[in-house]
């Protein structure tokens, strides 16, 4: 599917920049609590978190799409959204974020997990 277009009664988003927990789980994960990092078979890093009874799994980089936003608007998405809610401290991710989306600066390359220009 190359397009989420709809009749255009309702706007779609996607969250286009954040660090979402790739995995949660009310349980307490025992197993990853240990000093050995949590790495990707891509090599990305990831942290444990663990707050109000939920373990979360989290990419200590973020994700992002600000440099395909042309791209995702043609695929039918209305609104990008910029989750900052696993960001740590927000003050200095705005500044990035502000960079990517003028692209002003030359920044390094962040993940875009498994978007290949296609939304399904």
């Amino acid at each position: 599917m190359s397009s989420i277009a709809g009749n255009g009664s309702i706007e779609k988003g996607l969250t286009v920049y954040g660090f979402p927990a790739l995995l949660t789980a009310r349980a307490s994960l025992d197993v990853f609590k240990t000093s050995a990092a949590l790495i990707s078979p891509k090599g990305e890093p990831f942290v444990l978190k663990e707050r109000e009874g939920v373990t979360q799994v989290i990419a200590q980089q973020p994700f992002s799409l600000l440099g395909y936003l042309d791209e995702v608007h043609e695929l039918g998405v209305d609104y990008g959204v910029v989750d900052l809610s696993n960001a740590g401290t927000m003050r200095d991710q705005f500044g990035e974020i502000m960079g990517r989306i003028a692209g002003k600066h030359k920044h390094k390359r962040l993940s875009t997990f498994n978007f290949n220009g296609n939304l399904l």
